[in-house]
């Protein structure tokens, strides 16, 4: 193949004389009169990029387009063509700016063929080299590129093999193996697939939009090729999708059906066994390189090595799993988020009356719970508000006993829900236990009021100097066991509260109590006290009136033992009572200055017989039951109590009750009062019923206030539109709903009572409340049973808290 030169000169004699010249010698000449000819055979020399034109010979001085001009976009096109001016004596300053810009020799008119022969043949000889060096230059970028990614690989890989080396999890696995070939692959769908038994789990992550029938096209090629692989039939059905992905394309949407056009799959061997496969898929032809393979092999290799491990590992902890809940006295039941039965061990199988080798399934495990009243274990509301539910049930099969059940949500890394676990618990041995001492406190406590009365009494009369005078040493020995004798009883008549509340004995007699006045009345009690020892005493109270319906004898209880505990423990600062309202509530707070409580110590402060801070020497000790009895009495009243401290700047105590209006109160006796003075005119009778909802505090936990509030609506309606006589009533307070029927005898009661009970089953039915919430009926009489509004309504909630 000849050299090509190019000779752009403006004279034809020239042209034709140096054409002749150069092709005696062997080159291919094309010629040009002007620069912009010139430069059209060049640039159609140079498409053809096989041989294109080495050498060119350009005037200094033509018309149009002078020789400078021509040089610049000559070297513009092509850096490595080398060009030779042609110039006249008079023009030799040109000839050197042309050198200085990119020429590579000049030779002057009249041109020795001699000397530009020479010049030519140097010229092919540098553009020879600069294009070999050009192509080493090119090789050497190649290469480093090369090494570049492959060192980019490597560096890849070993990170994979540190992070897969800790990782004891197929999701955490699978999501590493695709973030390392996203850093190197350019592709629209990565998939990978594992594979158990006769399902599998196919895991997708879209980087680029695609359509949703490019999705499936990518899940049919997988599962075609591990059926052809494996020979077993996969169907799509069986394999489950997880899958990242972003937008869609608007290809649908346009009635296009997108698919495959390259795709490559690598399977995943563990021994000898498939166990998985790896999948890059994209929208273009022919998207995947040599490279690309054989970094995806690589990648697979390391991956099954690391499956294989990690089945290993996962099969020992699981047998050490399974092995150690065989072998544990309580019962265990997992069960995972899509309700399957994962494990139930034999401890809990025989709680529930079931054989050690039956295979129990999920339904006759919710079919036992619900015969023991445990069924809202698997309701999924209360699984998805709760992350802890506890509850004591009573069974009769396979034998009398008490089971304390707790449900508690599994979690993830990540804090998603996996499933939950039961616990089953048999207590019946420490109920008779607790029982019997509580029995036996009670039996102690009341024998020793009498004994403890007389002594007291006895104590009183020779400190008040009724048998005769006694002497200043002998006072103060009577005033020691005075305060002791006090403290004893303090002590008695905590157990008996603390007994008889658990025992369930207490009848709240509650009525309408203002809470600012009671807040003085505690104050002032515990005023010289508070003073004497020298702190503070802030009182902040509503300055309107509020009621709280409630025992006002026992809030004060609540108040005085919340004081007393604030009194014992503080040395300098104040005491602070306080009441505000919060919407429906009232919050009162007990504050001080005092020690403190620790941040593990805090949970622990409303348990019995628990005592914090407590120092050697003198001063009162207490029972450890205060704060036990105050959490106790609060909750009666449908109310939460908790504390907030921080060691060293003191302790708060918060407890709120719920607030009753004077309007709902008064509007609900005069309600009554209005049925009985219609009563007494037709001497007639007329009953009450209240429906209250039971345990309200504890249902609180895992219903919201305003799916309470909007039920009990629902239920006053239901229970308004089913009244038959003019005179009935329906009215609904903040947690119970009354109902008065006007000439309804004491006989007649029940019967209504079973027709309401229907109406509102049907009612929290229709809100799938039914399980969950738990309906008391309790009635009274007009004038069997009471002859006031008073009287009725104090007979029926006592009813109905039973």
């Amino acid at each position: 193949m000849r050299d090509k030169v190019l000779i752009i000169d403006d004279e034809e004699v020239i042209r034709k004389n140096l054409k002749k010249l150069l092709i005696l010698d062997g080159y291919e000449v094309f010629t040009a009169e002007d620069g912009k000819q010139g430069l059209n055979i060049f640039h159609k020399m140079e498409d053809e990029k096989q041989n294109p034109i080495k050498v060119a010979l350009v005037d200094i001085r033509m018309p149009g387009m002078d020789g400078i001009e021509a040089l610049k976009r000559i070297k513009k096109n092509n850096t490595q063509t080398e060009v030779i001016i042609i110039t006249g004596h008079g023009e030799i300053e040109s000839a050197i700016q042309a050198l200085k810009i990119g020429a590579f020799d000049y030779v002057t008119k009249p041109i020795e063929y001699d000397e530009l022969a020479l010049s030519i043949s140097r010229a092919l000889e540098r553009y020879e080299m600069k294009w070999k060096l050009d192509r080493l230059t090119q090789d050497l970028e190649k290469a480093n590129k090369e090494l570049h990614r492959r060192l980019h690989e490597l560096s890849i890989l070993y990170d994979l093999s540190k992070g897969i080396s800790y990782t004891l999890d197929y999701e955490q696995l699978l999501r590493l193996i695709m973030d390392s070939l996203y850093k190197v692959i350019d592709y629209h769908v990565c998939s990978s697939l594992i594979l158990s038994k006769e399902e599998g789990k196919l895991n997708i992550r879209v980087t680029y939009p695609v359509s949703d029938s490019f999705i499936q096209d990518v899940k049919s090629k997988i599962i075609w090729s591990v059926t052809s692989l494996t020979g077993r039939t996969f169907k799509k059905e069986h394999v489950s999708v997880v899958m990242e992905r972003g937008r869609k394309t608007g290809s649908e949407e346009r009635g296009i059906k997108e698919l495959v056009r390259s795709f490559f799959n690598v399977p995943l061997i563990s021994g000898e066994r498939l166990v998985g496969m790896i999948n890059i898929s994209s929208l273009k032809e022919n998207a995947f390189t040599d490279a690309d393979i054989r970094f995806i092999y690589t990648l697979a290799n390391q991956t099954s090595v690391a499956i294989e491990r990690l089945r290993a590992v996962i099969t020992a902890e699981k047998s050490k799993m399974e092995t150690m809940v065989e072998s544990m006295v309580e019962g265990i039941i997992m069960i995972d988020n899509e309700e399957k039965l994962v494990i139930i061990n034999p401890a809990a199988k025989s709680l529930l009356g079931f054989n050690r080798d039956e295979q129990v399934t999920i339904k006759q495990l919710i079919q036992s719970f619900k015969e023991a009243e445990g069924e809202k274990l698997f309701n999924k509301e209360i699984s998805s508000a709760a992350e802890e539910v506890s509850i004591e049930v009573h069974i009769t099969k396979p034998r009398p006993c008490i089971l304390y059940i707790t449900r508690v949500l599994a979690k993830g890394e990540k804090g998603e829900r996996l499933g939950f676990v039961i616990t089953i618990r048999d207590i019946t041995e420490e109920k008779e236990v607790d029982q019997m001492k509580n029995e036996f406190i009670s039996t102690v406590s009341h024998e020793l009021r009498t004994p403890l009365s007389i002594i007291k009494e006895g104590t009183d009369l020779v400190l008040d100097e009724i048998p005769g005078k006694i002497n200043e040493k002998q006072g103060k020995i009577l005033t020691i066991a005075k305060n002791n004798i006090d403290r004893l009883a303090r002590i008695i008549n905590d157990l008996l509260d603390i007994s008889k509340i658990e025992a369930g004995k207490i009848e709240l007699k509650k009525e309408p109590v203002n809470i600012t006045n009671l807040i003085e009345q505690v104050a002032s009690s515990f005023e010289n006290g508070i003073k004497g020892r020298g702190l503070e005493l802030k009182v902040s109270s509503p300055k309107e009136e509020i009621d709280v319906y409630a025992e006002a004898d026992k809030i004060i209880q609540v108040f005085t033992n919340l004081l007393g505990n604030a009194l014992k423990f503080t040395e300098k600062g104040y005491i602070e009572i306080s009441a505000k309202e919060l919407g429906e509530e009232i919050e009162c707070v007990v504050s001080d200055t005092g020690r403190g409580i620790s941040k593990d110590d805090l949970p622990k402060v409303f348990k019995k017989f628990q005592q914090f801070g407590r120092v050697n020497g003198e001063g009162e000790k207490g029972t450890g039951l205060g704060l036990s009895i105050a959490k106790e009495i609060v909750e009666m009243h449908n109310g939460k109590i908790w504390a907030e401290s921080t060691p060293g700047k003191g302790s708060k105590f918060i407890f709120t009750l719920p607030k009753y209006t004077t309007e709902v109160i008064f509007k609900f006796k005069e309600c009554v009062n209005n049925g009985i003075r219609k009563a007494k005119k037709k001497d007639s009778k007329v009953s009450l019923i209240l429906i209250s909802i039971l345990k309200l505090d504890k249902l609180k936990q895992y219903l919201s206030s305003q799916i309470l509030d909007s039920t009990l609506k629902d239920m006053e309606r239901a229970l308004r539109d089913t009244l038959r006589l003019e005179g009935d009533v329906v009215m609904r307070n903040v947690d119970e709903i009354m109902v008065l029927l006007s000439d309804c005898n004491k006989e007649n009661v029940p019967r209504v009572k079973c027709r309401l009970e229907k109406i509102l089953d049907n009612c929290l039915k229709q809100r799938n409340l039914a399980k969950k919430i738990k309906l008391h009926f309790g009635y009274a009489t007009y004038p069997d049973e009471g002859l006031r509004a008073g009287e009725l309504v104090k007979k029926a909630e006592k009813a109905s808290s039973g």
